[in-house]
């Protein structure tokens, strides 16, 4: 069992909770004027920082819970942290770029880390559609529980078209680790034959 996963979501657990109570919010938020003002490093800070102990709850629920199903069917830890961060940086920009809200909170890399789940299934020989219809749904539902919540429908939707980005952004990160993994392995055999 790879535990490795558990152990990568508990820190950042304690990390996001530890920055909720500093207070650090606006700092680290991704807002538009401050990032056109040269505070690039937003596109990394936002995600480690959450509105309020309902949005921090629920993102530790889910990573930890999406560690617990890569853990149960025995995903390679090796890559995640590499597809959950830099899902978590890139996949809302087009999003964020034509709308220009502020962003905080580590759903977007969160959804993108679900592109995991749905590759790795197929050892199981569970659908990847069925995977797809879930996650499909877990994002409509998060969509009208926070449209009741809030009664805005923007930012309902400006989250759902986040959330969703960060999923599709997720699979193609996790294509192309996995072309160029099957590229160096085929460049590796080879340089094998060649040396024979």
């Amino acid at each position: 069992m790879n535990k490795k996963f558990l152990i990568f979501s508990i820190v950042l657990a304690m990390l996001y909770i530890a920055l909720f109570f500093t207070g650090l919010k606006d700092s680290f938020a991704l807002i538009y004027e401050k990032v056109v003002s040269g505070e690039y490093w937003r596109f990394f800070t936002y995600q480690f920082v959450h509105k309020d102990i309902e949005h921090l709850i629920k993102n530790i629920f889910s990573l930890i819970l999406i560690s617990i199903v890569l853990i149960e069917i025995n995903s390679n830890f090796s890559t995640f942290p590499f597809v959950y961060f830099i899902s978590g940086m890139l996949s809302i920009l087009p999003v964020w770029i034509i709308i220009k809200f502020i962003a905080l909170g580590a759903s977007a890399a969160i959804y993108g880390s679900l592109s995991f789940i749905f590759f790795d299934v197929k050892k199981l020989n569970i659908k990847r559609y069925f995977i797809f219809l879930i996650i499909l749904f877990i994002t409509f539902l998060e969509f009208f529980t926070t449209y009741i919540a809030s009664k805005d429908f923007y930012v309902s939707f400006f989250q759902f078209l986040s959330h969703s980005s960060s999923f599709i952004f997720g699979i193609f990160l996790f294509l192309l680790i996995d072309k160029i993994k099957y590229l160096k392995e085929k460049r590796k055999n080879y340089i094998l034959r060649k040396n024979e």
